[in-house]
C-alpha cells in the first residue's frame, strides 16, 4: 500500500509528458502546414 502513491505519481507524470508531448507535436504540424500554405499563396500570387 506504501507504493501506491508512487506508483500513481509517476503515471501522472508520464500522462503529462505524453500530453505534452503530443500537443508540441500537433502545434509544429499545425505551424508547418500554416507556413507552406502561407508561402504558397504567396508564391501563387
Amino acid at each position: 500500500m506504501i507504493f501506491a502513491p508512487n506508483i500513481f505519481l509517476c503515471q501522472a507524470i508520464w500522462q503529462y509528458r505524453m500530453t505534452v508531448l503530443c500537443a508540441s507535436g500537433m502545434a509544429l504540424v499545425f505551424v508547418g502546414a500554416f507556413s507552406a500554405l502561407h508561402s504558397s499563396i504567396q508564391t501563387g500570387r
